[in-house]
């Protein structure tokens, strides 16, 4: 949590270096929407100057998973070091539809957007004149709430935002909660630091939580979904228009019935279809709608009235079988929203054909950490005949990306590092502890945050000029009129066009009618209501013409794989480490999967895994028997045994049949692979450089083989063809030079 306030940091610096244009600029890049202003006459026109409180309040007009995107399209576009953050928790949303703290242009003073741009650059150099303060305040479309709220996404470590969330905290904390001068500001902030030593932003956080629970504490929660087999293609008709739970089959379940006639209005609610083929079949999920309110339940019926906040996701009859889905009551709205999630996912997003989870198992210099990097790439990348130095490249580029993470496992190695936990916070006058995130959880929430953002369609337009321009291009090429029908099936005819307007004439008549273009734009872009005038059925049509041109769905980002690479997996206690996450290591428990699960953490939050991260292990056989690994760990891992290989290029041939008689001899003793040596202590070594090798790297290894007895690790070595002599004064055995 808390990952955008270091990137906040290095991001609000930055802005103090662009001019307003350059503001603007950005946003379109980011193409937010909903830059214009009206001019003195009532015009819809383009806005021209943007000051930075401003701009990062259009960054937070959208919702959580928007603004991440948002955020991570910023990292690139100002080529910000700090990491692109994984979350936005504390960081209040701002008024869509009352963005800036400027008015518009009638109503602006010369100096209003001036002043804002001071007083960003006070806040930055820590000196803020507190009658400038109080001028900022008197703008007109600013208001203590607003520029709380702007102070906190510059500062949010020195500032709070006052606004709904945070004022019902104060207030039930006895505390003030209105200011008018940033004395008065001050003061607030100086007594909540006296209350709670949490940083601003958790606390802020805490803030919205705690509201949001209050009023959640009367809201139920269900999954409904319906039931029909697939000659009931009315019932399914019904279904895919009103998304209301059916009984196609006419039975009778009381249960159920109850079950539906007491789900209260305000109920949220989401809803799918799924299909079976017949016993023994997979499930496919065929359609969601989620998540809805309900508006109102008759009870004596099995039709419920939903306001929908998403559409159905369409589909068709598969053939012969069962459609249905169950009906559930569940706990909150992340449940139903993790219902709906899973269920979205009918068709599978494309991954390598590589297990969830892999460790690679075998004795010392087998090469298994070797091989994780040419693993991982291939999972990420799917490169199939690169080199180790290609990859290797691209393992350093991926993990700089985020994309892997190495970790090496240790005795002492604990869930609270793995996963999360409490350390203490040094850096502090006070002692205080605060949370620490694990780089599991990490990676976890990298690789679920690309998944679902992956997922999602966002409804976008090409930009208004580009449609119009294409829809005028027969007039403006040809000369020919357009014609345009109108939902009374008469039709009209665009005759003309200059820069400001569209001329047109009806169909019956000589007589010229004009429309105003920066009218159709603003009515195009959202920013303005169709007002119910004598124009309005010229402008409908064209209106819905150029929107169906121009809409389409865009996908947030590609999905990606994401690997974690744990090292010696064996050494940790492996119940301690993953705690209760072991089980949404399996495949089936993933997102998106038949059986996928959610686990709660210690913090309360809600966990669960994506398809997209992988996990591969290492693990060295000598150190640990495989058959003493944690039988928990064995069934969600596929083992692949990484052995020695004699016919490795760059061993020489007699340097590999060595090793072959010398693994052949430990065998014999051991009756088990897991204590041969690995070609990798001898790839790139001559012959003659041989005694180095046994004598400071092998020898050692297998006086720990064997409980450091000389009389068998010599023995071993002669049957390889090595003549070994005992130091009597070290007491070492060592190989006579080979030279």
């Amino acid at each position: 949590m808390y990952t955008w306030v270091p990137f906040y940091q290095e991001l609000t610096a930055k802005l103090l270096s662009y001019t307003g244009l350059e503001l603007l600029d950005l946003l379109k890049q980011l193409d937010i929407e909903g830059l214009t202003e009206k001019d003195h006459s009532g015009q819809i026109i383009d806005l021209t100057d943007m000051d930075p409180y401003s701009f990062l309040s259009y960054l937070n007009k959208y919702g959580d998973q928007r603004r991440i995107v948002l955020l991570r399209k910023l990292k690139q576009l100002l080529a910000l070091k700090a990491t692109a953050p994984l979350d936005v928790n504390g960081l209040p949303n701002a008024a869509a539809q009352n963005v800036r703290l400027f008015g518009d242009s009638k109503v602006r003073k010369e100096r209003d957007i001036d002043k804002l741009r001071l007083l960003y650059e006070q806040v930055e150099q820590d000196a803020v004149a507190p009658e400038l303060f109080k001028e900022v305040l008197q703008i007109y479309k600013t208001a203590p709430a607003k520029l709380s709220e702007a102070l906190f996404y510059h500062k949010p470590d020195r500032y709070l935002p006052i606004n709904g969330q945070t004022r019902s905290w104060l207030d039930k904390r006895g505390l003030r909660s209105s200011f008018k001068t940033l004395e008065d500001y001050h003061s607030i902030l100086e007594s909540v630091k006296a209350l709670d030593a949490r940083p601003f932003y958790e606390i802020s956080e805490a803030a919205y939580v705690e509201n949001v629970a209050s009023q959640e504490k009367a809201i139920r929660y269900f999954c409904v979904g319906a039931k029909f087999n697939s000659t009931k293609e009315d019932q399914l008709a019904r279904f895919i228009a009103e998304g209301i739970w059916v009984n196609g089959h006419g039975e009778t379940k009381p249960k159920e019935f109850d079950l539906i006639k007491s789900i209260p209005v305000g109920a949220k609610l989401a809803s799918k279809v799924t299909y079976t083929q017949g016993p023994g079949h997979s499930v496919s999920v065929l359609g969601v709608r989620g998540v809805g309110t309900v508006k109102s339940n008759p009870g004596d019926g099995w039709s419920l009235k939903v306001e929908w906040e998403k559409d159905f996701k369409p589909f068709e009859l598969l053939g012969k079988g069962s459609y249905q889905s169950t009906i559930q009551e569940v706990t909150s709205l992340e449940d139903i929203q993790l219902i709906f999630h899973h269920s979205a996912m009918s068709q599978s997003p494309v991954l390598p054909t590589y297990p969830k989870n892999i460790i690679l198992y075998g004795p010392p210099g087998t090469g298994k950490t070797y091989e994780t990097i040419d693993l991982a790439v291939k999972i990420i990348e799917g490169s199939e005949g690169s080199s180790h130095v290609e990859h290797k490249q691209r393992f350093d580029a991926l993990q700089e990306a985020g994309l892997i993470e190495f970790i090496t496992f240790h005795q002492n190695y604990s869930y609270e590092d793995f996963v999360m936990g409490l350390k203490p916070d040094v850096d502090g006058e006070d002692l205080r502890f605060q949370r620490n995130y694990g780089i599991f959880y990490q990676i976890a929430k990298r690789a679920r945050l690309n998944y679902e953002s992956s997922q999602i369609q966002i409804p976008s337009r090409t930009v208004f000029e580009e449609v119009f321009q294409r829809f005028m291009q027969p007039f403006t090429e040809q000369g020919e009129e357009i014609r345009v029908q109108m939902t009374s099936g008469i039709p009209f005819y665009i005759t003309d066009i200059s820069e400001r307007s569209i001329s047109f004439r009806k169909n019956r008549g000589d007589s010229q009618h004009t429309l105003s273009i920066a009218t159709l734009k603003a009515l195009y872009e959202g920013n303005q209501d169709l007002k119910t005038n004598g124009l309005k059925p010229y402008y409908q049509p064209l209106l819905d013409v150029l929107i169906s041109s121009g809409s389409h769905q865009t996908h947030t980002e590609p999905l990606k794989n994401f690997v974690l690479v744990i090292d010696e997996i064996n050494r940790a206690n492996i119940s301690r480490v993953f705690g209760e996450l072991i089980t949404l290591l399996e495949e089936d428990k993933r997102l998106g999967q038949a059986n996928a699960l959610s686990v709660t953490l210690p913090s309360g939050e809600r966990f669960a895994l994506p398809p997209n991260l992988y996990v591969i292990g290492t693990m060295n056989t000598a150190d640990k028997s495989l058959a003493l690994l944690d039988i928990a760990l064995r069934r969600r891992f596929e083992f692949m045994g990484k052995y020695p290989d004699y016919e490795l290029a760059g061993m020489e041939g007699r340097v590999a049949n060595i090793l072959k008689k010398l693994n052949d001899s430990i065998y014999h003793r051991k009756s088990t692979a897991d204590y041969l040596i690995g070609h990798a202590y001898f790839l790139h070594k001559p012959y003659e450089a041989l005694g180095e090798v046994f004598n400071q790297r092998v020898i050692p290894l297998l006086m720990e083989y064997f409980n450091g007895k000389t009389t068998i690790v010599r023995e071993i070595l002669t049957e390889a063809g090595l003549s070994a002599e005992l130091d009597t004064r070290t007491y070492q055995l060592k190989v006579k030079d080979l030279g």
